[in-house]
């Protein structure tokens, strides 16, 4: 028997040969590849960055081929599994979403071994992020597997030891430019920006914005991917240096040229130079582009929502509902302007506006039940935006003096979406005015339960932390596990205006406005265009001095 050098030797012998001239050649290091089996795997998946484009396609169908299914898998895995690799990538996505589904015990090991050997880098990339909400429960078993470095296994391997997270993801940073380097195709391109976006956030924790700088527009180059060069023009705009991103659009301007993403940039950069008329020019021809494609409308809204630029994002999704007629196409993306709309008027604190948006949308939801659309999924949005709408009743009712009426858009709201946060807050409050103080205790230790059981069951959870230490600091229920579960939010998600708004009101409510300032700033520096977190800064403020 051949020892194991041997075999490896033989092995990496058999990948040069799947881009040799000779068509016998390929096909017998095919044949050859096929029988080392998972002996091979490891090699297979290091030659998905480093093998030359012919030989690509093969690699690729030898990692299809491998047997991902384990005597130890258990019946329902096992299952999930069957003809695993017959399926096409998008399927497998399915199958693996699917895994997560189950109890992740069960699960884990078999989506480690899809994630380490899918030949698909965009399959393995969203199932490592399908796995994230686990990583406590898995860290083990991700650090003891000995998976192959490739970009998904890394981005596990970062969430699961923190400490070596950028030198992970640096890795992976590296494995992405070799593949483009090695005769990269346009999902090569694309690996790499959702690398370099992955890598570049971790940069930006620890204020590292001239390498973030560097790395956009080293992928810039070598990509001539305009969301790469939108990306380091954005973080031009966004640290001041106006004509450095004038600088940048002009030796980019081939592969952004009609971009009008690159258009609101650039009218940001002149708006801070001082030069209103250019920074309303911009915004014209910007908003002159696809001015019959809605479609485009709403990605380049969407963009700038992102960014914050409220203003500018609403007046493209204006322009939708100007365009749109009434086949169903049309009203889907009515659909979407008019719940981006009704984020807008929410940031802005215009619950007149924001109710008018949902209320048409809801209308529009039930056009699509009506004509057969999937109905369960449209059934929860609406519920959804029937709560938005019952919590702005409420609010109404709470501001004309009307708690009967309050009290009763708000247990309507609970009835919809059980344990929604700010519904239990009010209602708590409610109860403990009229003096239904058991009630409101029973309330806040229901809703807290149910968080405790999401963060035990998924403990890479932020959300389910941030909800959690939000209910327990608005009820002034146990403070110092409302400051711990904030605190777990941000350290799984750093740098969320959300989570930082909620330490700061943990803060307050542990006697601490200066610290609740100091956070809530912060929060404001992410989204400076939110009013409410404006609105509760000052009261934060009030509080700093009416302090003895």
């Amino acid at each position: 028997m051949a020892d194991a050098d041997t075999v490896a030797h033989d092995i990496e012998w058999q990948i040069k040969n799947l881009a040799a001239d000779s068509a016998v050649l390929r096909d017998l290091a095919t044949q050859k590849l096929a029988r080392y089996g998972m002996t091979a795997a490891d090699a297979l998946v290091r030659a998905l960055s480093t093998a030359p484009s012919p030989a690509l396609a093969r690699v690729r169908e030898l990692l299809a081929r491998l047997p991902l299914t384990s005597p130890d898998d258990p019946p329902e895995v096992a299952k999930a599994l069957q003809n695993y690799s017959q399926l096409q990538a998008s399927s497998r996505q399915e199958t693996g979403y699917r895994l997560t589904s189950l109890p992740i015990e069960k699960s884990a090991p078999a989506l480690l071994r899809i994630i380490a050997y899918e030949p698909n880098e965009f399959v393995a990339w969203q199932l490592a992020m399908r796995l994230k909400p686990w990583i406590s429960k898995c860290r083990d078993a991700i650090l003891a597997a000995r998976l192959p470095p490739r970009p998904a296994t890394l981005r596990l391997l970062a969430w699961a030891k923190p400490d070596s997270a950028i030198e992970r993801m640096e890795q992976a940073w590296a494995i992405a430019r070799e593949r483009l380097k090695a005769g990269g195709d346009t999902e090569a391109a694309g690996l790499l920006s959702l690398v370099t976006t992955e890598l570049t956030t971790l940069y930006r924790v620890k204020k590292q914005f001239d390498t973030i700088e560097t790395c956009w527009r080293q992928v810039a180059d070598e990509t001539r991917d305009p969301n790469a060069a939108l990306n380091l023009l954005a973080l031009l705009v966004e640290r001041n240096q106006p004509q450095r991103a004038e600088a940048e659009w002009k030796r980019c301007a081939d592969w952004l040229a009609g971009d009008p993403r690159a258009l609101y940039l650039l009218a940001r950069a002149a708006g801070a130079r001082g030069d209103r008329q250019m920074e309303r020019d911009f915004i014209a021809t910007a908003r002159s582009l696809s001015p019959q494609d809605p479609e485009q409308h709403l990605f380049v809204g969407a963009y700038l929502m992102q960014r914050r630029w409220l203003d500018l994002a609403a007046g493209e999704f204006q322009r939708v509902l100007e365009m749109v007629g009434a086949d169903e196409r049309d009203r889907a993306f009515e659909i979407t302007a008019r719940l981006r709309l009704a984020d807008i008027h929410s940031h802005r604190r215009q619950p007149d506006k924001e109710a008018e948006q949902l209320d048409t949308a809801i209308h529009l939801y039930k056009i699509f039940e009506e004509r057969g659309a999937a109905g369960g999924v449209i059934t929860d949005q609406v519920n959804n935006l029937k709560c938005r709408l019952l919590l702005i009743e409420a609010a109404r009712h709470g501001k004309a003096g009307n708690p009967a009426a309050q009290e009763k858009a708000l247990r309507e709201t609970l009835k919809l979406t059980p344990n929604h946060p700010d519904a239990v807050i009010a209602l708590v409050e409610l109860l403990r005015k009229r003096g239904a103080a058991q009630e409101a205790t029973e309330l806040v230790k229901s809703s807290s339960e149910h968080y405790r059981a999401r963060i035990t069951e998924q403990p890479d959870d932020a959300e389910g932390y941030n909800n959690l230490a939000w209910l327990l600091a608005n009820t002034d229920t146990s403070l110092d596990e409302a400051l711990k579960f904030s605190q777990k939010s941000l350290e799984l998600q750093p740098d969320t205006a959300a989570y930082l708004d909620t330490l700061a009101e943990v803060h307050l409510r542990l006697g601490q406005p200066a610290r609740a300032i100091e956070f809530q700033k912060q929060a404001i520096e992410l989204e400076p265009e939110s009013l409410d977190l404006a609105e509760r800064l000052k009261k934060f403020e009030a509080a700093a001095k009416a302090k003895p």
